[in-house]
């Protein structure tokens, strides 16, 4: 029965493969706008959800978030260290870290801030910068193998690979990061003393700069991008939003709150892919129902003779729906394989502009939902066209 049911597929290969194309196009779209809406937000949440506040220059809170938590966008200026040490004094803040940024290394951004910040992350190499001039890569970086440890390299100002070279200081790789499924995976994070002491005495127009000042004690310090906080309650994010709104030129922004408006976009994005994949969907429901319908025209006479030496119409039937069940099988498969490639390809693009990372690997119980509906329907729109062919016997007519 299968090899038959095999051979009436090759037998009508066009409407077999417009059949599978039909089932691969919908499953697809459905897996991908499913798994990278989740992704997304999953992203966000473990990104933004942490800290509660951001102090930076005034500008855009959108700008702020993105260039200060996840990496994108450029910043949108500078502001003096002394905010951070006041706020490292403040009684109503639990932890609270500084970001200084400008350079980059083969399109991957170097992060400057304190060992502290980066506690919540596992190391999986090496071990934790401690010097100014060493550095610890983030996951995909590492990955990447443009940087081992203990080598050592030079940063170049800005994203392009054309920017200002700056020859005159070199990093030394000390560690590098466990996977986080974060921004931390797509960047290289140094001292913040690091940065300063890259960008002391330079000036680049267009560009947020730290430059270096050095005190009396030989402390080396500059300017910073901007200050991620989390306060001891949400009483103290209010009272400090309040505080900085009094401050000329500098603001304070729930990272949180700032980002429902990009996920507000992405959803709506995501949702209009679900109608997208819902009226496909019909699409091949229909495209099966009529491909199964011809095939049980054009097998008639198969039938007869089937019927004629004594075959039953549930086992024609059966013969049918496996038919059926190999066009969904092979489609469901390969719609799978095709969503895991996209999703590698679509996380080059999240990374970049949005600093989210898409992991081809990570599935949600919901995609094989998804799958499982797809199948459903499918059987169903060819039990909708056989179920005819199986009452009518031809047998009663001769």
């Amino acid at each position: 029965m299968l090899k038959f049911a095999l051979k009436n597929l090759k037998t009508k290969l066009t409407r077999t493969i417009l059949a599978s194309i039909a089932v691969i196009l919908c499953t697809t779209i459905a897996l991908i706008s499913f798994n990278t809406a989740n992704q997304v937000q999953d992203g966000v949440i473990s990104t933004a959800g942490f800290y509660d506040t951001i102090v930076g220059p005034e500008g855009s809170p959108l700008q702020l978030a993105l260039s200060s938590m996840f990496y994108v966008e450029n910043p949108l200026g500078t502001i003096s260290y002394e905010h951070y040490e006041n706020l490292k004094n403040n009684p109503s803040v639990k932890e609270v870290y500084p970001i200084a940024s400008g350079d980059s290394y083969h399109g991957a951004r170097i992060i400057g801030t304190v060992p502290e910040y980066l506690e919540r992350y596992q190391l999986k190499s090496g071990r934790m910068f401690s010097e100014p001039g060493e550095a610890v890569l983030g996951y995909n970086v590492a990955r990447s193998g443009v940087l081992q440890i203990g080598d050592e390299f030079v940063g170049v100002h800005g994203l392009a690979e054309s920017g200002h070279v700056h020859a005159d200081f070199k990093y030394s790789v000390a560690g590098g990061l466990a996977k986080t499924g974060t921004a931390a995976d797509n960047v290289i994070y140094t001292p913040i003393e690091s940065v300063w002491l890259v960008h002391g005495g330079h000036d680049h127009e267009g560009e947020a700069h730290d430059d270096e000042h050095e005190h009396e004690d030989g402390k080396i310090t500059g300017d910073i991008v901007s200050i991620i906080i989390k306060t001891e309650s949400l009483a103290a994010h209010t009272r400090l939003v309040a505080e900085y709104k009094k401050i000329p030129g500098i603001q304070a922004v729930n990272p949180a709150s700032v980002l429902r408006e990009l996920l507000g976009n992405l959803t709506m994005g995501r949702d209009i892919l679900y109608v997208l994949a819902a009226i496909i969907v019909f699409m091949s429901a229909v495209v099966i129902y009529v491909t199964t319908a011809s095939f049980v025209e054009d097998s008639k006479k198969d039938i007869l003779v089937m019927r004629l030496v004594g075959i039953k119409r549930k086992t024609i039937l059966s013969l049918f729906v496996l038919q059926t069940l190999f066009i969904s099988a092979f489609s469901i498969v390969i719609s799978f394989i095709i969503s895991c490639v996209a999703l590698f390809v679509i996380n080059r693009f999240t990374a970049q502009s949005f600093g989210l990372v898409i992991d081809g690997a990570k599935h949600y119980p919901g995609e094989f939902l998804i799958l499982l509906a797809v199948f459903l329907i499918i059987v169903v729109s060819a039990l909708i066209s056989i179920i005819p062919a199986y009452r009518h016997d031809p047998l009663e007519e001769k």
